[in-house]
């Protein structure tokens, strides 16, 4: 199998990139407390222009991308990277959703935090020097928006932020009747369809899953960006709205034998260890295979998103991959690098 998994890597040039994974529970107001907007209450009039930006200084936390969102698109409109433009007289609301990790950080845990600036639009005739009248602020909904009408931008190659709706692969999902490993399969394979090998699924996919609103443990992840939101897509798919059960790997609360189709893990793959870059799949199927050197070893076949594939001279801003082969000992062995394992079936 290894020597399958070097001519993998050569034909296709494959590298796996970790996409931090989502919002982690509690301190995110206390962590964006000193992020702000360069405005709170911005005046212009018909037809002026006002670039509003994020403030960060003095700050751990890591932006990772900015979305613009106005509330009343007559009155004013905002760009993709935050420029106001007045368009008639009245008061529209531009909220700047902040998604952003905090520095240093093993997990890094996408965070969100979303910034206000009341804007007050007056005729172009009105008087110069007019007092701002700001309104009041509106309250904080910290729901998932609907992004049809907002822009994003990311601080890296321009990536577009993609949110699936909250929850949405849990839905129709059947919960009653006997979660076998063969079931879960089934349904999470069904998905090929819809996320084909080599499809986009980049860093800045978002996704906040129903694997958190039962959960118990509270360092359950709420949901995740890049790799392991696609393994949380996957997840809901399988499992519905069941609580997941976070295990630590290095303290050795699950071992080999107990991972499961359906699990996702959390490492830090072989060929990431030189730069320690972390990374998820979810289990599909687990056997054993004999290696170069005839030793019999337990084996997994993988899912995952935003793997970066070099192929042909072309190579992507990260993509859906299927069928991956990793050793179970490159995970739970005495040199493994397994951090921590997310599993939903009911406990007994």
């Amino acid at each position: 199998m290894k020597k399958g998994k070097h001519v993998l890597v050569k034909t296709l040039v494959l590298t796996l990139v970790l996409a931090c994974a989502g919002p982690a529970a509690g301190n995110t107001a206390e962590a964006a407390s000193k992020m702000t907007l360069s405005k709170k209450k911005l005046t212009l009039t018909v037809g002026k222009k006002k670039k509003l930006k994020v403030k960060n200084k003095k700050s751990k936390k890591v932006i990772r991308s900015v979305e613009w969102k106005s509330s009343k698109k007559k009155v004013a409109t905002v760009s993709k990277k935050g420029a106001v433009k007045a368009k008639k007289a009245g008061k529209a609301v531009v909220t700047a959703t902040v998604y952003y990790y905090i520095k240093n950080s093993r997990a890094k845990s996408i965070k969100r935090k979303k910034l206000r600036c009341v804007v007050t639009v007056k005729k172009a005739a009105s008087n110069n020097g007019s007092s701002t009248n700001s309104g009041s602020n509106s309250s904080t909904n910290s729901g998932t928006q609907n992004s049809s009408s907002s822009t994003s931008t990311t601080d890296s190659k321009s990536l577009p932020v993609v949110r699936i709706e909250s929850g949405s692969g849990a839905k129709g999902v059947d919960t009653t009747v006997e979660l076998t490993e063969e079931l879960v399969y089934n349904r999470i394979v069904a998905l090929k369809e819809k996320y084909p090998k080599y499809s986009e699924w980049t860093k800045n996919y978002c996704y906040e899953w129903a694997g958190k609103t039962k959960a118990t443990d509270q360092r359950v992840p709420d949901g995740g960006a890049g790799c392991i939101a696609f393994n949380m897509v996957l997840s809901d798919a399988a499992f519905g709205d069941l609580p997941a059960r976070y295990y630590d790997i290095a303290k050795k609360e699950i071992q080999a034998k107990d991972i499961r189709v359906g699990d996702i893990i959390y490492y830090v793959p072989e060929q990431n260890r030189a730069t320690g870059q972390e990374h998820s799949i979810t289990i599909l199927t687990i056997g054993t295979e004999k290696d170069e050197n005839g030793v019999e070893r337990t084996v997994y076949t993988v899912a995952e998103g935003n793997v970066v594939i070099s192929l042909n001279g072309t190579t992507s801003n990260g993509s859906v991959y299927w069928d991956r082969k990793v050793y179970a000992d490159e995970i739970f062995g005495t040199e493994g690098s397994g951090i921590f394992a997310l599993s939903r079936y009911p406990e007994k």
